[in-house]
């Protein structure tokens, strides 16, 4: 038999290992520990409750089975299930997917001109592109996030708040500071107005956001005092 060269066999070697380093690294999917058959209002709080206890598998496998089973029926239905699918996909990093899904979900708030939905899914899109590296697009969907949330429920409700805190992140990082500090610090009025737990996170998170300003900016003192704010929200 004639010896194979072993430049061949190098190669050889290396499909092998490309092979099984492929079948590795398929994506798999838990299995939907709930049943078809509970209704759709039963299964989102399911969903909700295996999130919430660190199964986030399990809840991201049920929603991607109900966005398909209901997509063909009703689309504004499929249309929320991939708003909470995109949701648990940013939250477990996983940012090109969770786009994906909150595109969708809001080309279909669009059609049905479903007001509300589409300002959260168009906030979550923009931050899932920041998160991404598209600050472009982030800081396009997260203004026009802002206008809905306002057109939606005023402009003191804690959602345009969210907004502008994400809308302030961006701005920092493209570097348009004195945006970005005036961005954040309305998202912060509207955090301290009032104190349930919903507002004080939000004052937290701004709190740091700022920190990562002043820091940026190099007024390391002023850094530190966001921080301390932080901190003692977290308290």
């Amino acid at each position: 038999m004639t010896p194979r060269p072993h430049s061949a066999v190098r190669a050889g070697i290396r499909g092998t290992c490309t092979a099984v380093l492929a079948i590795a690294a398929a994506p798999t999917f838990a299995a939907c520990p709930l049943s078809e058959t509970a209704p759709i209002s039963q299964l989102r709080a399911d969903v909700a409750r295996l999130a919430s206890q660190g199964q986030r598998p399990d809840a991201i496998s049920c929603l991607q089975r109900e966005v398909t089973r209901h997509e063909s029926a009703d689309a504004q239905l499929a249309g929320d299930l991939r708003l909470e699918l995109g949701k648990l996909l940013d939250d477990a990093g996983q940012f090109a997917d969770a786009k994906s899904q909150l595109e969708r979900a809001v080309r279909v708030f669009e059609q049905g001109a479903r007001r509300a939905p589409l300002a959260e899914a168009t906030r979550r899109l923009g931050w899932a592109e920041y998160r991404l590296g598209d600050y472009t697009s982030a800081e396009a969907h997260l203004r026009h996030a802002l206008e809905l949330h306002i057109a939606t429920n005023g402009p003191t409700n804690i959602e345009v708040g969210r907004a502008l805190n994400s809308l302030g992140v961006v701005l920092r990082d493209r570097g348009q500071y004195d945006s970005a500090e005036r961005t954040l610090n309305d998202a912060l009025a509207i955090a301290t107005a009032r104190t349930d737990h919903d507002h004080q996170d939000l004052s937290a998170v701004t709190h740091n956001n700022l920190a990562g300003l002043w820091y940026y900016r190099s007024d390391f003192r002023r850094a530190i005092e966001s921080q301390h704010c932080h901190q003692r929200r977290h308290a």
